[in-house]
């Protein structure tokens, strides 16, 4: 069932793409004050994964759960862009948990695809709250994974951050990742 947990990362950055142009009118901001939708997505899925080694898998995966709800609950409640961006900081914190315990690769990369297309799909169908209510059933079904999750120690409590920020191969992998965005 971790793969779900992959899933909702990748969904939950790309799903809104075919709603900026009804977020933009309805926020009544501009086409680079809605950029900050996506970029504080990464900014708070990069923070959590600053925390993720220091706390056993089985908490990760419910913190992750219940940051991720309650995010995209107040995603859709947002009635203005300050809302909606802290609203999306919780969801991001929360999704980026995730990855820490799941099998990503693949099931990333196919979800940057898909989720575009399901997000038009919800949208045509649902009306703009279509992709969050696909992402609150997806956090519900991830909640309920994650307590039949087995828990394991933490990764490394006693993790170095600057260490980890001079390897080569951490900055290799960051870089790779982050020109995927």
């Amino acid at each position: 069932m971790t793969w779900i947990f992959s899933l909702i990362f990748a969904f939950a950055f790309d799903i809104y793409l075919p709603l900026i142009p009804e977020l933009r009118s309805a926020l009544e901001t501009t086409q680079g004050n809605l950029q900050l939708f996506f970029s504080i997505y990464l900014i708070f899925a990069a923070i959590a994964q600053l925390i993720v080694t220091r706390i056993d898998s089985r908490r990760i995966l419910f913190y992750g759960s219940i940051a991720f709800v309650c995010g995209t609950i107040a995603c859709i409640a947002a009635q203005t862009l300050t809302l909606l961006l802290i609203a999306r900081a919780f969801q991001a914190f929360g999704a980026s948990l995730f990855l820490s315990r799941s099998y990503q690769g693949a099931i990333v990369a196919v979800s940057l695809l898909l989720a575009p297309t399901l997000g038009a799909i919800l949208i045509y169908w649902l009306g703009p709250i279509g992709p969050s209510i696909f992402l609150l059933l997806l956090g519900i079904l991830a909640s309920v994974a994650a307590q039949t999750t087995p828990r394991e120690a933490p990764q490394n409590p006693n993790i170095n951050f600057l260490q980890t920020l001079k390897n080569p191969k951490f900055t290799l992998f960051a870089l790779v990742q982050a020109s995927g965005f």
